[in-house]
């Protein structure tokens, strides 16, 4: 593994330039720590190439994390040659860095859009929930209208208004994760159609003072149509050729 060549490597070269300086020339110290930071830059492009989806972050990150303190490790103990050598050395430091940099914003966009994934499914397993209660609450409101159970209907309607209340709160709490998402919006849709079409359900109450009023003007109108014939029926029409009988 290039790796434990590095570590070889950077204690070698630290002893060569701190405990033999007079062994290598500059110029030789200077290609040496070239080599070395062009090796751990080029890992580090490996490693860039191997982050493409949010899983591909438990993949790399401990070997984005050793690269990073080898490093800054050799960074910090050759700073002055680096930094005095900068076409050379500096330069390339300045490339690993903002190679690094760009590595960990698209860890943060993966994990971002990882967590608003997780959202979005949390939010439809939700409202699936939702939907399946509505549905099941109409199949119910309908019978009671059938049944003419005012009272059933009407607190089934108070519970779908309560109900709706919640989902309308938590859909505009999450309103950013439903633009744009078909699926989710789709839902909501579904859910409050369902809805709509419970509270406009009507049954109409049994009021039983109208059944009795009603039953006793139609026995009464009975009785008056009755009596009305049968007075009709004691009065007996006089025969034409009766004699009418003298008075005195």
């Amino acid at each position: 593994m290039i790796r434990k060549k590095l570590i070889a490597f950077s204690a070698l070269l630290t002893l060569l330039v701190c405990g033999n300086s007079s062994a290598f020339s500059q110029i030789d110290s200077i290609k040496m720590a070239k080599k070395y930071m062009t090796e751990l830059y080029s890992e580090l492009q490996q490693i860039s190439a191997k982050l493409e989806e949010f899983d591909d972050i438990a993949l790399i990150e401990k070997d984005l994390a050793t690269s990073n303190f080898y490093m800054e490790d050799y960074f910090n103990e050759n700073k002055k040659m680096i930094v005095d050598n900068r076409k050379q050395l500096f330069d390339i430091y300045s490339d690993y860095e903002i190679l690094n940099t760009e590595i960990k914003k698209k860890i943060a966009e993966l994990e971002a859009e990882e967590g608003v994934q997780k959202n979005k499914e949390k939010l439809l397993v939700n409202f699936d929930k939702y939907d399946a209660h509505f549905k099941q609450l109409y199949e119910s409101a309908t019978n009671y209208v059938a049944n003419k159970d005012h009272d059933s209907l009407e607190m089934a309607q108070t519970k779908a208004n309560t109900t709706y209340n919640d989902i309308s709160n938590e859909y505009l709490a999450n309103k950013a994760l439903f633009d744009g998402d078909e699926l989710l919006n789709k839902k909501h849709e579904e859910i409050k159609t369902t809805y709509e079409q419970i509270i406009t359900l009507k049954s109409k109450r049994i009021n039983v003072m109208d059944i009795v009023f009603k039953v006793t003007i139609t026995l009464a109108a009975f009785f008056m149509i009755y009596n009305i014939v049968r007075a009709k029926l004691k009065i007996k029409p006089k025969k034409k050729d009766e004699e009418p009988t003298p008075t005195l």
